[in-house]
């Protein structure tokens, strides 16, 4: 009987232990993920084919640069230090990759309230830098939400895959070559980039309104 009752007592444990084992590795898996976000060119507003829009943010005028490209919005630190009412900083695991790789150093996340007129003020979430000669510059989405842009309806044309296989039988044919030679010529230290897929790149908004 007393053999019986120690061997009951030991499983007792030995339950108790692997559920609380579990519970931990449960917990750590639940950790949030960092998010990274495309925002292109953060230092260059001089040149002809950028546009700049005048906003009241928090009360200061600021000239911010409409990126459609751009995944998020962004404020240089020198600009948020000037605003006289700015709430304080929310930590963010977020990372920031501008034109060419390069990471963006993140101090931290805020909302702010853009004003177009009086009676139109806008709640803004804005991801605070520090980065040399950096610009403000407002995304996609806020520029659509703002009314800054249109975006006209885009017909899509649908194809089945077997019908353009049998259309173009010589292209999925064989091995594609181009006649002749061709020398590329590669830029010494170079850095490959990578653009996001943009609904319609800005070049093509005055084309598109014309269709």
């Amino acid at each position: 009987m007393c053999r019986s009752k120690n061997l009951n007592t030991q499983m007792s444990e030995t339950r108790v232990h692997e559920v609380r084992k579990e519970e931990t590795t449960d917990n750590s898996s639940t950790e949030p993920e960092e998010d990274e976000l495309f925002i292109g060119e953060i230092t260059t507003t001089t040149a002809k084919n950028v546009l700049i829009t005048n906003l009241k943010v928090n009360g200061k005028n600021v000239n911010l640069k409409i990126d459609t490209g751009a995944q998020c919005n962004v404020l240089p630190e020198e600009i948020f230090d000037g605003i006289k009412q700015k709430p304080q900083l929310i930590a963010t695991g977020t990372k920031l990759t501008a034109y060419g790789g390069a990471q963006v150093p993140v101090k931290g996340k805020c909302v702010l309230e853009i004003e177009q007129t009086a009676d139109r003020k806008t709640e803004v979430e804005f991801f605070v830098v520090k980065a040399p000669n950096a610009k403000a510059l407002i995304g996609l989405q806020t520029c659509q939400n703002l009314e800054l842009i249109s975006i006209n309806q885009i017909s899509e044309i649908q194809e089945k895959k077997a019908d353009i296989i049998e259309d173009y039988k010589d292209v999925f044919t064989g091995l594609g070559l181009v006649e002749g030679e061709y020398h590329i010529e590669l830029q010494e230290n170079a850095k490959a980039t990578i653009q996001p897929p943009r609904k319609v790149p800005l070049s093509l908004i005055p084309k598109l309104k014309e269709t």
